[in-house]
Order: C-alpha cells, then sequence, then structure tokens
C-alpha cells in the first residue's frame, strides 16, 4: 500500500458516524459528475470548512468563508492556473455565493481575497437537474415524485448524507478526478438510511457497475479503481473467477470501501478462494445473517440495492431516481439507468463519430430528445480539444444552449437552400438542388449558417457554399463508405474542420483584397501628386515663365551631358527621361529648395494635403 499525503499509509475511513460532515447529496449528483476538478475541490473544501465545523447545537462556527489563492493551493489543492475558473465555474452553476469580489494589489492598495459562501435553496423544490438548480436542497429529507408500477408517487428521499471528513480532506484534495468518481460513488452508495437512521450499507460494485455509474470507460475505471486500491481508500472483496464452462459460475470482481476495523471484509491484495473464506462472503448475507447457496438470490438482490423490499419497504433499483427525462440525462454518474436504445439514435452517435458500443451505451442512458437536441448544438459549442468527450458530457449532463443566436429550424430562409444544396453537392448533382430537407437537417443548417455569416457569408453564397460542404464531407465518406450523409450529423462530425478552412481561406482572400486595395490607394495617390504637380507647373508657367524656362534649360544640358559622356546609359532610361512623369518628378525636386517658387516634395505634400484619406470603392463579395 502507498504512502499517503500525510507520510503514512491511509487506514480505512473511520466509523461513518465519526468524524463526518453532513453534506448535500447533490454534491455527489452534480457537482463531482460535471464539473472539473478544481470547482470539485473549492466546492468540496467551501462545504467541509463551513458544514464541517459546527457549535454544541449542531450550527455552522461560521456561514462565511475568506479563499486566498495560497489557502486553495495548499489546502484544497487547486493548482494556481485552476483557481479562477474554478470559483468561476462554480459561481455560474450557483454552488457558491460571492460576498466580496477578490482584488488584487494596485495603486500602492494592498489586495483582498474573495469571501464566498454555500448557495442555498431553502424554497425551491429538491433536484438533480443542473437546469433547475438553484443552490444545494436547505432541509436534510425531501418529498419528491417518482413513477412506481407506472403510478406517480411522492416518496422521502435524503438530501443529506453524513460523508467521513477524510473524504474531503485527504482524498479530495491530493487524487485525479477518476479516482474522486469512482471511490465518491460507492461511498454515495455505501451510506443509506435505515429503520434506526442512517447507517452504513457494504456495498460491492464490479468494474463495469463504476463504468456505468461513473460514466467513465472500463479503462480509466480500471486505472482509478487500482489507485484507490494502492492508497488504501478502497478493497477488492471478491477477485472474481472465470469459468471455461460456458461462464455459468463466471463472478466478477467486486470492490468496497475499505473501513477501518472492518472484520468480514477480506484483506486487500491477498484474496482466498470460497472454501478458504473465514466469514461467508458479503455476497451470501442478508441482514448481516449467513444464507445457503439455494438462497443466494435473495441476498444478491439485497445487497446489490435491486430488489423491490427491503425489510418490507419498497425501495427503488437506484439511490437516486431522477423525476424528469431531464434529470435522468444530467443528474450524473450516480444514478443507475437502463433502457433499449433508439435505433435512430444510435445511428445518429455513430455517424458523429462514437464507435457501435459506445453509441448503443449512451443512447440506452439518455432520451432520444436530449441526445438529438445536443447533436443540434454541439456544433456552436467550440470544441477543439476531444469533441466526442465533450459531446458526451453535453448529452448525458444535458447542457443548457451554447451562447450563440441560434435560430429556429425553419425560421432562416437560408437554411432550406443550404441542406439542398448540400445533398446535391455530396451526390455529384450539378444540377438543380431538388432533395427536401428534413426538419433535422434545417435546424443543423440554420446552426451551422450562424457560425458562417461570422466569416463572412451572404445570402448569395449560400447555395455554392453548401455544395461545397457537402463535397468536402463526400470526400471524407470515401474512406468510410458506411457513414450516413445525413447534415444533421456531418456537420457534428465535420462542421469544425470545415469552419476552420473556411476561416482561413477568407482570411487570406482579406489579405489579396488589402493588397489590391494597398495598390489602388497608392496609385489614387500617386494620381493626386501628379495633378498637383501640373497644376504647379501651370501657375510658374503663368507667374514666373522665366524661371520655368530656366529649369528646363537646365534640364536638357544634363540630358545632352549624359548621352556625349563616355558612360554608357540604357536606351530604356534614356527614352523614360522624355516621359512627362519623369519631367515632373525633376520639377519637384528642382523647385522643392528654390527660394522664389516653392513646390512640395511627396511627403510633405502628404503631410499638408487637406484630405488624405481617400474613399475607397470596395467590394463586398466574399467568393465561395
Amino acid at each position: 500500500m502507498e504512502v499517503g499525503p500525510h507520510g503514512t499509509p491511509f487506514a480505512g475511513f473511520p466509523r461513518f458516524r465519526a468524524n463526518v460532515t453532513f453534506v448535500p447529496t447533490q454534491f455527489f449528483t452534480q457537482v463531482i459528475p460535471s464539473c472539473a476538478r478544481g470547482t470539485v475541490r473549492v466546492v468540496g473544501y467551501t462545504l467541509r470548512k463551513i458544514l464541517g465545523w459546527v457549535d454544541r447545537n449542531g450550527n455552522p462556527v461560521r456561514d462565511r468563508l475568506q479563499l486566498s489563492y495560497r489557502e486553495l493551493i495548499r489546502e484544497a489543492g487547486v493548482s494556481r492556473d485552476s483557481i479562477a475558473a474554478a470559483l468561476d465555474e462554480a459561481l455560474e452553476r450557483k454552488y457558491l455565493i460571492c460576498v466580496q469580489e477578490p482584488a488584487a494589489d494596485r495603486d500602492g492598495h494592498k489586495g483582498q481575497s474573495g469571501i464566498y459562501g454555500i448557495r442555498w435553496d431553502e424554497d425551491g423544490p429538491y433536484t438533480d437537474d443542473p437546469d433547475a438548480f438553484n443552490g444545494f436542497y436547505y432541509p436534510e429529507a425531501a418529498v419528491v415524485e417518482e413513477v412506481l408500477d407506472g403510478k406517480s408517487v411522492k416518496r422521502p428521499k435524503s438530501a443529506r448524507k453524513n460523508i467521513p471528513n477524510d473524504f474531503f480532506d485527504i482524498l479530495l484534495p491530493n487524487e485525479p478526478l477518476s479516482v474522486i468518481r469512482v471511490v465518491g460513488a460507492l461511498m454515495f452508495y455505501s451510506i443509506q438510511w435505515g429503520k434506526s437512521g442512517e447507517r452504513r450499507v457494504d456495498v460491492t460494485k464490479s468494474i463495469t457497475e463504476l463504468s456505468r455509474l461513473t460514466r467513465l470507460s472500463r479503462h480509466h475505471v480500471h486505472e482509478a479503481v487500482s489507485r484507490a486500491r494502492r492508497m488504501g481508500y478502497i478493497l477488492q472483496v471478491s477477485a472474481g473467477r472465470f469459468d471455461p464452462a460456458a461462464g455459468s459460475e463466471s463472478e466478477c470482481a467486486s470492490y468496497a470501501i475499505r473501513w477501518q476495523e472492518d472484520p468480514h471484509l477480506i484483506s486487500d491484495g491477498a484474496p482466498v478462494g470460497k472454501g478458504e473464506r473465514n466469514e461467508p462472503h458479503q455476497s451470501e448475507k442478508v441482514h448481516g445473517m449467513a444464507v445457503r447457496k439455494g438462497v443466494r438470490k435473495e441476498s444478491e438482490k439485497v445487497n446489490g440495492n435491486e430488489s423491490e423490499k427491503v425489510h418490507d419497504k419498497r425501495i427503488n433499483k437506484g439511490i437516486l431516481k431522477p423525476t424528469t427525462a431531464a434529470a435522468a440525462a444530467a443528474s450524473g454518474p450516480f444514478v443507475d439507468q437502463s433502457a433499449t436504445p433508439a435505433p435512430q439514435a444510435v445511428s445518429d452517435l455513430k455517424s458523429a463519430g462514437f464507435d457501435g458500443v459506445a453509441a448503443r451505451t449512451i443512447a440506452a442512458a439518455n432520451p432520444e430528445e436530449v441526445i438529438r437536441r445536443q447533436l443540434a448544438w454541439f456544433p456552436h459549442r467550440g470544441a477543439q480539444r476531444n469533441p466526442l468527450g465533450l459531446l458526451r458530457r453535453a448529452i448525458e449532463q444535458d447542457w443548457a444552449p451554447p451562447k450563440v443566436d441560434l435560430p429556429v429550424a425553419g425560421e432562416d430562409p437560408d437554411a432550406a437552400a443550404f441542406a439542398s444544396n448540400y445533398y446535391a453537392g455530396y451526390h455529384g448533382n450539378p444540377g438543380e438542388a431538388e432533395t427536401t430537407p428534413l426538419p433535422r437537417d434545417l435546424a443543423a443548417a440554420s446552426g451551422f449558417l450562424v457560425r458562417l455569416r461570422k466569416l463572412g457569408l451572404n445570402s448569395a453564397q449560400v447555395a455554392s457554399v453548401g455544395r461545397a460542404f457537402g463535397r468536402v464531407v463526400k470526400a471524407q465518406h470515401q474512406k468510410n463508405p458506411g457513414a450516413s450523409p445525413f447534415l444533421s450529423a456531418t456537420v457534428v462530425a465535420y462542421g469544425d474542420h470545415y469552419i476552420r478552412e473556411f476561416g482561413r481561406a477568407r482570411a487570406e482572400e482579406s489579405r489579396q483584397r488589402d493588397e489590391r486595395l494597398s495598390e489602388q490607394a497608392a496609385g489614387e495617390i500617386r494620381a493626386a501628386y501628379t495633378q498637383y504637380l501640373k497644376e504647379r507647373e501651370q501657375r510658374l508657367r503663368n507667374e514666373r515663365p522665366d524661371l520655368l524656362e530656366m529649369f528646363l534649360r537646365e534640364r536638357e544640358e544634363r540630358k545632352r551631358a549624359a548621352t556625349s559622356s563616355k558612360v554608357s546609359f540604357p536606351a530604356e532610361w534614356l527614352r523614360a527621361g522624355d516621359t512627362e512623369s519623369a519631367r515632373l518628378d525633376d520639377f519637384a525636386r528642382h523647385f522643392s529648395r528654390h527660394a522664389e517658387f516653392r513646390v512640395l516634395a511627396f511627403d510633405p505634400w502628404m503631410r499638408q494635403r487637406p484630405h488624405p484619406e481617400t474613399t475607397l470603392s470596395t467590394s463586398t463579395e466574399v467568393p465561395a
């Protein structure tokens, strides 16, 4: 066993009634499943500091907490670069309130740390839906509506749990988020309400169950379990067994919270066979008493929280059963859900890039309408790294719409043209686009056009850009002939790539246009200066013809000297000297320093001309 952060091996969580903090269950159903590690640590640290210290009457010693960067780094384990984002997310999601804004040192005034408190919802109903969350539910219990046997009933629900302080003091500030989720899931189910009050229940979970509960991949769960076992947070209760004879006697390895002085759990790292156990295995006990193998089925249902009745009281299959479809998708990893996946949802998820197993898992655990709208909104979330991971979280937590102006399907007049031309381009149809888009295609096209218009797309280019996008997707599908061509799926799969290329093309066109405009502006300015020189020459001819005649005579003498010189000058140079432009340039140089008649050189003229800005005619067309 590895040494913990305090220099000694972790000896297991203490008896759950001692050294505990009475925290809202929503910390487990909302904060841990849906937030970044820094936010989980900040919120958990605040709950521990405020709720973990009470007076003799059970009231918190303080309801506000001054959080300095040094304290969050040293005590809460949050990296300096993550503190600002963690606090912003905690405030935005309504987990905390800010009583005093933090301020940096400036102008000789010493900075101050921010003061924060827990955000409580004292009036609203209990909810595990992030969209309806308005603060932690204040009472210790709530009454929620649930559907049992097809009927809607109201049932009591625990809104807080006594969680060992070591979970907050040792595990939260030091472990990766995957370990926090795995140990948190086991801890959440291991403390339940019974006839005599809150009690510890010896719940065990397999890798498959933990993967489903935490919504982490089996690979990540394996790594988290290995780390949690090495650190002493959990135990391996059963080593598992593979039965080569058709698997009828196979068993999964199972894991449980490691409690201090826990005599009936086998020692981790030294599993023994069934025949060698000193006491019956946990799966062979019902209410703490051993049973025969013939009645093991009953014990497995009770200990696995799968039976409909325990102690003559009907319970749910999961500790938390969301009351709405949105909550079912968003209530987090500690809700065990199973359902038949919708075929269309599976198809759309596969088209978005998920493999078959992941698509079926996501479709089975989330309502079809949630999947549909999150797929439509996803192109606007700007995912740069791990887009499928972000999309999966958005579906599982049913995120709110992105902060962009999303047209309603059918209201964008260009959506149908873009979608139908997309299919024409995809199928190589050079003629008129005739495909009638589906409603979901219109919704996808509307959102996609919002992004393209920000890069300069106008209505006249919608058809050509739609065909161009269809050709790009078709080229990508050459590598995957079975991929779905539906626009609603390809916008998710290839939209970001196309937007990047579209933006680069627009930037290059803008650069070239600026160069052309610069050349045009230079030409117009040069023409204006030439006109100025002509006007000054004409004025000199009218007012001082003698000076003009002297200039022209000197210029001719220089030209004759150049032609009679032993140095051979190129013929092109000699011919250029006879042009009007060359004469005016010489005129400007000669009279720029003349004492009687002054002509401005180009640079002084630019500075002194009355209207230095030149109005240019620019094209508003952006080529597709």
